[in-house]
């Protein structure tokens, strides 16, 4: 059977300096926060051209940990979109903030920037617009306190615009880059994009991963570095014993750095491959006349590069969907169907009051949306084989 995502070749390339990594992790037996951690917190920085990368154990604790830093309090309303992980959502909620869903635009997939100034003004003046639960929970003089964008799977979006806007309302701006790490805008590395603070992960089936969980964030700023150390570590101050915040335990793993620092060192090689195989992929979708995943008609190619966490095709209909996904699984070839109930329609976030009909992009995009095989190993072959599955369908 093809894998979906195949780790296991990528292991055979790497096994050997990984496993001296590990065996020196294990000589020194420094498991937490060991130099490992420090030294991959310093590449990663070099990488993405910025000045501070506090690694912790998961991508999801990356954004609690963001917000904690943003000093985000219960009541706060933060923007963020329909179509992501629940994670995106649920570490807002985590908080004790409130998700404010904006639609994302149908061919990126990613937040729909030119929704999100009518999106904070109907908030200011228009709120009996909201949910009626949602409007409920509002505290007296609520505030919009930042917004939190999704480069999904793997398309950094765009920044220029959210940033601005974020300016002009005093918003901070978090980016779940959970997908993206690698990916690029304007020849500008994913970790610099957002005005405060990049989340990744290093879950294994990221385009950076590691062997269990892990994340990072990366920011320029010196106050914000200083603070996500402390969080990380319980809210530690300048000794273990002296608390000056709550925080979490989310301390990246000695082990996990160890690989990472190995993975990193073909990381600019596997974005070559997977490149070249979405190239092959848009070739032939685009024959077929199925539309994918596209960057912005306001960028070159070299301007907005993903990393190609998955690659993603869009049909004209669940129908169609349904066809197409049928003749993979009755050829063995896996695929995904990510986010088929978008994250206002999620049952944990019935609370808020959104229904079916308000993020009519999203819910669209969850039923003609499905993801292929992706991977830097994946070859000419093997594409075509699953291309042509999909051709025979008659589409």
């Amino acid at each position: 059977m093809i894998p979906f995502i195949d780790l296991i070749a990528q292991q055979a390339i790497l096994k050997k300096k990984i496993t001296q990594r590990i065996n020196q992790v294990l000589n020194h037996s420094q498991y937490i926060l060991g130099p490992e951690v420090s030294e991959l917190e310093q590449q990663l920085a070099a990488y993405c051209k910025v000045k501070h990368t506090i690694s912790c154990a998961s991508g999801t604790d990356a954004l609690i940990m963001a917000l904690y830093a943003l000093q985000v309090k219960p009541g706060d309303v933060i923007i963020t979109t329909p179509f992501s992980f629940f994670a995106t959502a649920e570490a807002i909620a985590l908080v004790g903030a409130i998700p404010l869903f904006c639609d994302v635009n149908p061919d990126d997939f990613t937040i729909d920037d030119t929704q999100l100034e009518a999106v904070i003004s109907d908030f200011y003046h228009h709120q009996q617009l909201l949910p009626k639960p949602l409007q409920h929970l509002l505290p007296n003089n609520p505030r919009i306190a930042g917004i939190i964008t999704v480069d999904l799977f793997g398309l950094p979006c765009n920044y220029l615009p959210i940033n601005q806007l974020a300016d002009q309302y005093n918003l901070f701006v978090i980016a779940d880059a959970a997908q993206s790490f690698g990916g690029s805008l304007n020849r500008q590395k994913v970790g610099t994009l957002a005005n405060d603070i990049t989340t990744t992960s290093f879950f294994p089936a990221k385009p950076l991963g590691c062997y269990g969980d892990g994340g990072a964030l990366f920011t320029n700023s010196d106050r914000l570095d200083s603070a996500l150390r402390s969080i990380r570590s319980h809210g530690q101050g300048s000794t273990s014993n002296k608390h000056i915040q709550i925080g979490l335990n989310s301390r990246l793993d000695t082990l996990q750095a160890a690989i990472l620092i190995e993975k990193l060192a073909i990381f600019p090689d596997e974005l070559q491959q997977r490149q070249a195989v979405a190239d092959h992929y848009h070739t032939a979708f685009k024959e077929m006349g199925l539309a994918t995943q596209c960057i912005n008609d306001s960028f070159t190619t070299d301007q907005k590069q993903s990393a190609w966490a998955q690659f993603t095709v869009k049909t004209n209909s669940l129908d169609q969907r349904s066809t197409i996904c049928a003749a993979l699984k009755s050829h063995e070839i896996p695929y995904q169907l990510y986010y088929p109930i978008p994250l206002h329609l999620q049952p944990a976030l019935q609370y808020l009051g959104y229904q079916p009909g308000d993020m009519p992009v999203a819910e669209r995009l969850a039923q003609t949306l499905f993801s292929l095989p992706m991977h830097p190993y994946l070859d000419k072959t093997t594409i075509n084989q699953i291309v042509k599955v999909i051709s025979s369908t008659g589409r």
